[in-house]
Protein backbone atom coordinates (compact mmCIF):
# COMPACT_ATOMS: atom_id res chain seq x y z
CA UNK A 1 0.00 0.00 0.00
CA UNK A 2 1.31 3.54 -0.86
CA UNK A 3 1.62 6.59 1.71
CA UNK A 4 -1.32 8.24 -0.65
CA UNK A 5 -3.84 5.72 0.22
CA UNK A 6 -3.00 4.54 3.90
CA UNK A 7 -2.82 8.53 4.35
CA UNK A 8 -6.33 8.59 2.68
CA UNK A 9 -7.87 5.51 4.33
CA UNK A 10 -6.62 6.44 7.84
CA UNK A 11 -8.56 10.36 7.23
CA UNK A 12 -11.86 8.46 6.18
CA UNK A 13 -11.14 6.15 9.71
CA UNK A 14 -10.26 9.01 12.13
CA UNK A 15 -14.20 9.91 11.81
CA UNK A 16 -15.04 7.01 13.81
CA UNK A 17 -12.19 7.00 16.21
CA UNK A 18 -12.35 7.17 20.14
CA UNK A 19 -10.52 8.85 22.19
CA UNK A 20 -7.15 7.08 23.58
CA UNK A 21 -7.85 4.45 20.68
CA UNK A 22 -5.28 3.89 18.04
CA UNK A 23 -6.02 2.78 14.29
CA UNK A 24 -4.46 0.72 11.85
CA UNK A 25 -5.06 0.00 8.39
CA UNK A 26 -4.64 -3.38 6.72
CA UNK A 27 -2.48 -3.00 3.28
CA UNK A 28 -4.05 -5.76 1.70
CA UNK A 29 -8.08 -5.00 -0.11
CA UNK A 30 -10.64 -6.94 -1.06
CA UNK A 31 -13.11 -6.03 -4.19
CA UNK A 32 -17.14 -6.58 -3.90
CA UNK A 33 -19.12 -5.47 -6.71
CA UNK A 34 -15.60 -3.82 -8.28
CA UNK A 35 -15.24 -1.75 -5.46
CA UNK A 36 -11.75 -2.04 -3.48
CA UNK A 37 -12.39 -2.33 0.46
CA UNK A 38 -9.95 -2.01 3.38
CA UNK A 39 -10.04 -2.89 6.74
CA UNK A 40 -9.18 -0.01 9.52
CA UNK A 41 -8.52 -1.48 12.64
CA UNK A 42 -9.11 0.37 16.01
CA UNK A 43 -6.65 -0.55 19.05
CA UNK A 44 -7.19 0.14 22.77
CA UNK A 45 -3.75 -0.93 24.92
CA UNK A 46 -2.78 -2.88 21.73
CA UNK A 47 -6.01 -4.91 21.54
CA UNK A 48 -8.21 -5.06 18.43
CA UNK A 49 -11.67 -3.16 20.03
CA UNK A 50 -13.34 -2.35 16.61
CA UNK A 51 -13.43 -2.29 12.99
CA UNK A 52 -14.51 -0.09 9.84
CA UNK A 53 -14.52 -0.75 6.15
CA UNK A 54 -12.99 2.00 3.34
CA UNK A 55 -12.57 2.24 0.09
CA UNK A 56 -10.39 4.51 -2.29
CA UNK A 57 -13.98 5.51 -3.53
CA UNK A 58 -17.03 6.96 -2.10
CA UNK A 59 -20.06 6.16 -1.10
CA UNK A 60 -18.99 2.46 0.87
CA UNK A 61 -22.09 0.36 0.64
CA UNK A 62 -22.96 -1.59 3.72
CA UNK A 63 -23.94 -4.81 2.49
CA UNK A 64 -20.55 -5.02 0.54
CA UNK A 65 -18.39 -3.90 3.29
CA UNK A 66 -20.31 -6.95 5.26
CA UNK A 67 -19.31 -9.68 2.34
CA UNK A 68 -15.79 -7.77 2.60
CA UNK A 69 -15.83 -8.52 6.35
CA UNK A 70 -15.11 -11.80 7.03
CA UNK A 71 -12.24 -12.57 4.16
CA UNK A 72 -10.34 -9.22 5.20
CA UNK A 73 -10.68 -10.17 9.13
CA UNK A 74 -9.42 -13.70 8.48
CA UNK A 75 -6.88 -13.28 6.57
CA UNK A 76 -5.79 -10.67 8.50
CA UNK A 77 -5.99 -12.14 11.96
CA UNK A 78 -4.87 -15.88 10.65
CA UNK A 79 -1.33 -13.90 9.29
CA UNK A 80 -0.81 -12.08 12.48
CA UNK A 81 -0.99 -15.44 14.08
CA UNK A 82 1.02 -17.21 11.84
CA UNK A 83 3.93 -14.83 12.59
CA UNK A 84 3.40 -14.44 15.85
CA UNK A 85 3.49 -17.79 17.05
CA UNK A 86 5.40 -18.87 14.08
CA UNK A 87 8.36 -17.13 13.98
CA UNK A 88 9.19 -17.80 17.26
CA UNK A 89 9.23 -21.16 16.82
CA UNK A 90 10.78 -21.33 13.79
CA UNK A 91 13.45 -19.13 15.19
CA UNK A 92 15.03 -22.38 16.75
CA UNK A 93 17.61 -23.19 14.36
CA UNK A 94 18.51 -26.44 13.15
CA UNK A 95 22.17 -26.21 14.60
CA UNK A 96 20.66 -26.61 18.32
CA UNK A 97 19.45 -30.47 16.98
CA UNK A 98 22.11 -31.24 14.35
CA UNK A 99 25.17 -30.07 16.93
CA UNK A 100 23.55 -32.74 19.50
CA UNK A 101 23.18 -35.45 16.96
CA UNK A 102 26.48 -34.89 16.17
CA UNK A 103 28.47 -35.96 18.86
CA UNK A 104 29.47 -40.14 18.70
CA UNK A 105 26.75 -42.38 20.49
CA UNK A 106 29.05 -44.96 22.00
CA UNK A 107 26.22 -46.84 24.45
CA UNK A 108 23.88 -49.81 24.83
CA UNK A 109 21.52 -48.17 26.80
CA UNK A 110 17.93 -48.46 24.74
CA UNK A 111 16.31 -45.83 26.14
CA UNK A 112 19.52 -43.21 25.60
CA UNK A 113 19.61 -44.59 22.14
CA UNK A 114 15.38 -44.22 21.63
CA UNK A 115 15.88 -40.66 23.55
CA UNK A 116 18.76 -40.15 20.69
CA UNK A 117 15.82 -41.21 17.99
CA UNK A 118 13.24 -39.34 19.06
CA UNK A 119 15.45 -36.23 18.96
CA UNK A 120 16.40 -36.42 15.70
CA UNK A 121 12.49 -36.69 14.44
CA UNK A 122 11.89 -33.81 16.69
CA UNK A 123 15.09 -32.11 14.53
CA UNK A 124 12.91 -33.14 11.20
CA UNK A 125 9.82 -31.99 12.39
CA UNK A 126 11.71 -28.59 13.05
CA UNK A 127 13.31 -28.29 9.18
CA UNK A 128 9.68 -28.76 8.25
CA UNK A 129 8.16 -26.00 10.39
CA UNK A 130 10.96 -23.91 9.44
CA UNK A 131 10.10 -24.49 5.92
CA UNK A 132 6.58 -23.82 5.77
CA UNK A 133 7.37 -20.30 7.76
CA UNK A 134 9.38 -19.48 5.28
CA UNK A 135 7.76 -20.15 2.28
CA UNK A 136 4.45 -18.49 4.02
CA UNK A 137 6.64 -14.99 4.23
CA UNK A 138 8.02 -15.51 1.19
CA UNK A 139 4.62 -15.54 -0.02
CA UNK A 140 3.06 -12.85 2.26
CA UNK A 141 5.88 -10.56 1.28
CA UNK A 142 6.76 -11.32 -2.39
CA UNK A 143 3.18 -11.93 -3.53
CA UNK A 144 0.21 -10.57 -1.29
CA UNK A 145 1.71 -7.41 -0.15
CA UNK A 146 2.78 -6.65 -3.77
CA UNK A 147 -0.50 -7.04 -5.25
CA UNK A 148 -3.02 -5.93 -2.33
CA UNK A 149 -5.62 -7.34 -3.64
CA UNK A 150 -6.61 -10.73 -1.82
CA UNK A 151 -8.84 -13.75 -4.06
CA UNK A 152 -10.43 -16.51 -2.19
CA UNK A 153 -7.28 -18.43 -2.72
CA UNK A 154 -5.73 -16.60 -0.33
CA UNK A 155 -8.07 -17.09 2.40
CA UNK A 156 -7.90 -20.81 1.43
CA UNK A 157 -4.20 -20.45 2.20
CA UNK A 158 -3.83 -18.89 5.05
CA UNK A 159 -6.51 -21.28 6.80
CA UNK A 160 -4.74 -24.64 5.19
CA UNK A 161 -0.98 -23.27 6.97
CA UNK A 162 -2.53 -22.33 10.40
CA UNK A 163 -3.73 -25.85 10.68
CA UNK A 164 -0.68 -27.58 9.29
CA UNK A 165 1.38 -25.46 11.59
CA UNK A 166 -1.06 -26.30 14.88
CA UNK A 167 -0.79 -29.90 13.66
CA UNK A 168 2.80 -29.81 13.51
CA UNK A 169 3.95 -28.07 16.99
CA UNK A 170 1.15 -30.50 18.46
CA UNK A 171 2.96 -33.39 16.78
CA UNK A 172 5.72 -32.10 18.40
CA UNK A 173 4.55 -31.32 21.83
CA UNK A 174 2.86 -35.05 21.75
CA UNK A 175 6.65 -36.74 21.03
CA UNK A 176 8.25 -34.76 23.43
CA UNK A 177 5.54 -35.74 26.37
CA UNK A 178 5.45 -39.26 25.29
CA UNK A 179 9.40 -39.71 24.73
CA UNK A 180 10.24 -37.40 28.02
CA UNK A 181 11.88 -40.10 29.75
CA UNK A 182 13.96 -41.30 27.25
CA UNK A 183 14.88 -37.57 26.16
CA UNK A 184 16.30 -37.29 29.58
CA UNK A 185 18.22 -40.82 29.26
CA UNK A 186 19.56 -38.93 25.92
CA UNK A 187 20.53 -35.96 27.62
CA UNK A 188 22.42 -37.79 30.47
CA UNK A 189 24.16 -39.58 27.76
CA UNK A 190 25.44 -36.70 26.48
CA UNK A 191 26.69 -35.00 29.01
CA UNK A 192 29.18 -38.34 29.93
CA UNK A 193 30.97 -37.20 26.82
CA UNK A 194 33.74 -34.33 26.28
CA UNK A 195 31.91 -33.09 23.33
CA UNK A 196 29.13 -31.95 25.55
CA UNK A 197 31.84 -29.81 27.36
CA UNK A 198 33.07 -28.27 24.09
CA UNK A 199 29.36 -27.29 23.01
CA UNK A 200 27.60 -23.76 23.58
CA UNK A 201 26.40 -22.95 26.35
CA UNK A 202 23.17 -21.77 24.37
CA UNK A 203 23.30 -25.25 22.77
CA UNK A 204 23.23 -27.16 26.11
CA UNK A 205 20.85 -25.16 27.47
CA UNK A 206 18.51 -26.28 24.64
CA UNK A 207 17.48 -29.95 25.21
CA UNK A 208 17.31 -29.14 29.50
CA UNK A 209 15.20 -26.68 28.43
CA UNK A 210 12.88 -29.09 26.59
CA UNK A 211 12.60 -30.99 28.86
CA UNK A 212 12.38 -28.97 32.22
CA UNK A 213 9.05 -28.18 32.18
CA UNK A 214 6.97 -31.18 31.01
CA UNK A 215 3.85 -30.32 33.20
CA UNK A 216 3.70 -26.71 31.44
CA UNK A 217 3.92 -27.88 28.34
CA UNK A 218 1.26 -30.70 28.70
CA UNK A 219 -0.87 -27.10 29.43
CA UNK A 220 0.15 -25.34 26.49
CA UNK A 221 -0.48 -28.77 24.50
CA UNK A 222 -3.47 -29.11 25.87
CA UNK A 223 -4.55 -25.64 24.87
CA UNK A 224 -4.31 -26.53 21.45
CA UNK A 225 -7.28 -28.55 21.80
CA UNK A 226 -6.39 -30.66 18.77
CA UNK A 227 -9.06 -33.11 17.40
CA UNK A 228 -7.19 -36.30 17.50
CA UNK A 229 -7.47 -39.52 14.66
CA UNK A 230 -5.05 -41.90 13.57
CA UNK A 231 -5.74 -41.01 9.85
CA UNK A 232 -3.92 -37.55 9.53
CA UNK A 233 -5.76 -36.79 6.18
CA UNK A 234 -8.85 -37.25 8.42
CA UNK A 235 -7.05 -35.57 11.61
CA UNK A 236 -6.37 -32.17 9.01
CA UNK A 237 -9.65 -31.93 7.51
CA UNK A 238 -11.69 -32.55 10.86
CA UNK A 239 -9.24 -29.62 12.24
CA UNK A 240 -9.56 -27.87 9.39
CA UNK A 241 -13.60 -28.52 9.02
CA UNK A 242 -13.73 -26.95 13.13
CA UNK A 243 -11.77 -23.95 12.41
CA UNK A 244 -13.94 -23.08 9.86
CA UNK A 245 -17.55 -23.47 12.27
CA UNK A 246 -15.48 -21.32 14.19
CA UNK A 247 -14.34 -18.37 12.43
CA UNK A 248 -18.18 -18.09 11.04
CA UNK A 249 -19.17 -17.75 14.70
CA UNK A 250 -16.65 -15.20 15.09
CA UNK A 251 -17.17 -13.12 12.26
CA UNK A 252 -21.05 -13.27 12.96
CA UNK A 253 -19.90 -11.87 16.44
CA UNK A 254 -17.55 -9.15 15.26
CA UNK A 255 -20.03 -7.75 13.46
CA UNK A 256 -21.46 -5.53 16.29
CA UNK A 257 -18.63 -3.55 16.24
CA UNK A 258 -18.15 -2.49 12.61
CA UNK A 259 -18.47 1.08 13.06
CA UNK A 260 -18.51 2.09 9.07
CA UNK A 261 -20.34 1.55 7.12
CA UNK A 262 -23.94 2.32 9.26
Amino acid sequence: MDKQTGDYILKKAKKYKKWGEGMLVNPFYWVENGVPYYVVVYLSRGKSVASAFFSTQDGEVKEEALRAHPPLAIFSELSTNIFNIGEERAAIGTGYFMDLLAVPFLSDDEQAAKGREVFADLSKYQQEFIAIMKDFTSYYDDEVLVREKLEQTDIDHVQKTVITLQLLQYKIGVTVQQHGEELKKFEEYLQTREEWQKLAKDKRAFIKGMLSNLKEARKELDALNVIEQEDPDTMFQLNYDRMLEESNIAMESQKKYIRFPK
